[in-house]
């Protein structure tokens, strides 16, 4: 990559701030992000928690609607259509895919990048370590130490402390995002609230066109906007180019299924924040990452004991079609055969940690506000499940090593437009996909230079 090559990055969520701030130095970087500039502090440093969200698939008329649609509301649920995206609103989970996850399903030569010692997984964990000013393997804090041993105990699971990427500043635990280096130096061009209509490669260049019809050239395009929006500009920018490409593709999510229970962590026990997984475990029968957590109580409610698992779904429980010549996509996500029977699995796990005589009347219909509520006002275990695509880790709509993209990331009939991001995982597994994302992204970074 020439020191003077012109980049666009579109997207301004994990993936893409990441991504500009490691193409920075040799480059001229221009980012685009569809959603407001601002707020740019995490939900935990905010008073008003409510985020900009934007999830097609979430309507009361679940099949179909124009993506498009922005609303506000919602903690975690939907897209985080903001500058920073979802890094200004998780919770700092950093877990590695898992071998298994990954054979035969993902290239060869890619696992080996992320995988092998002093790969992208090494290199990215030890960058958050250092950000963080301490191992990301290690406890937040001791009373959290503790808590994980206590329900090794009491649940027989073999819980190891979960990896995060979160620190202390100013009194507050705060997850990582790429977003504050990407600002510090005025090194990366930021248009804001700036919806990108097209991205087309023409000869040597790349142009960009955006919702005003204002259009630049650059030398490379990367386009980091999910796996909605990314499949609607590259599917789009393929059709145009007359490659004869398919104006649909299909996509992963993953599945939620849990529990609820009132807990007495014990006096003067300080978790950080007030509900953070506290282990984690892999369950190999479901394929699945499982978490434990306790949940403070507010408002004169009891504390609480919260257990989850998440799995992938299948590859093709979402669903996403591109309007000819209109910058619109229709999305759906639905429950296929093997999505319902993960959930059953789920379930089977989850009541195999309760006493017989908790499990009779244990059902897992509400939602984990609803199951929390009642948890608190029955003082029982509570089931519940989350609804397909409602879990914020949509994937793998254009998959590394398909026939459309290439496993550099690059679009096969347009290399000078590339992906980053989930939308490029060739199968979800049941990882948080942040890690990985950035692993990929600078994997990305290193393949343009």
């Amino acid at each position: 990559m020439r020191p003077s090559l012109r980049v666009a990055v579109v997207g301004g969520g994990f993936a893409g701030c990441y991504l500009a701030t490691h193409l920075a130095a040799g480059s001229h970087v221009t980012v685009y992000e569809a959603g407001p500039g601002g707020p740019r502090a995490h939900e935990w440093q905010r008073k008003d928690v409510t985020c900009f969200r934007w999830a097609p698939w979430l309507t009361e008329a679940p099949g179909s609607t124009e993506a498009g649609d922005d609303v506000e509301g919602g903690l975690l649920l939907g897209l985080k259509r903001r500058l920073g995206g979802r890094s200004l609103c998780w919770h700092g989970m950093v877990p590695r895919l898992q071998p298994d996850e990954m054979a035969g399903l993902w290239p060869a030569d890619v696992v080996d990048d992320l995988m092998s010692p002093g790969g992208y997984y090494d290199t990215v964990e030890a960058e958050l370590s250092q950000w963080r000013g301490d191992d990301i393997y290690k406890p937040v804090s001791d009373e959290e130490a503790v808590l994980r041993d206590r329900l090794v105990a009491d649940l027989g699971l073999p819980l190891a402390t979960p990896p995060r990427a979160i620190r202390n500043e100013g009194g507050s635990y705060v997850p990582y995002s790429p977003l504050p280096k990407l600002l510090e130096d005025g090194a990366v061009e930021v248009r804001a609230a700036q919806r990108v209509r097209a991205v087309d490669q023409a000869g040597d260049v790349v142009l960009v066109t955006d919702e005003d019809g204002e259009r630049r050239e650059y030398d490379r395009a990367v386009i980091a906007a999910g796996a909605v929006e990314s499949a609607r500009l590259a599917l789009s920018a393929l059709d145009r180019a007359g490659t004869g490409c398919a104006l649909a593709t299909t996509f992963a999510v993953h599945i939620f299924t849990g529990l609820v229970m009132p807990f007495d962590p014990g006096t003067g026990t300080t978790l950080v924040p007030d509900e953070a997984p506290v282990g984690y475990w892999w369950d190999e029968v479901t394929g699945s990452l499982g978490f434990a957590s306790v949940v403070r109580g507010t408002r004169g409610r009891p504390d609480l004991l919260h257990v989850w698992l998440c799995g992938p779904s299948a590859a093709n429980s979402g669903a996403i079609e591109i309007g000819t010549g209109t910058a619109t996509a229709t999305v759906r996500v639905r429950d296929l055969p093997a999505d319902k029977n993960l959930r059953r699995s789920h379930q089977e796990v989850l009541k195999r940690l309760l006493p017989r005589s908790l499990t009779d009347q244990l059902s897992f219909e509400l939602n984990f506000e609803d199951a929390q509520r009642v948890a608190c006002t029955s003082g029982v275990a509570t089931g519940y499940w989350v609804r397909s695509g409602s879990g914020d880790h949509e994937a793998a709509s254009l998959r590394l090593g398909s026939d459309l993209v290439a496993t550099s990331g690059a679009l096969r009939q347009a290399p000078s437009i590339l992906l980053a991001g989930p939308q490029v995982f060739p199968a979800i597994g049941a990882a948080n996909p942040v890690l990985t994302a950035l692993a990929l992204a600078r994997r990305t970074a290193t393949l343009l230079f």
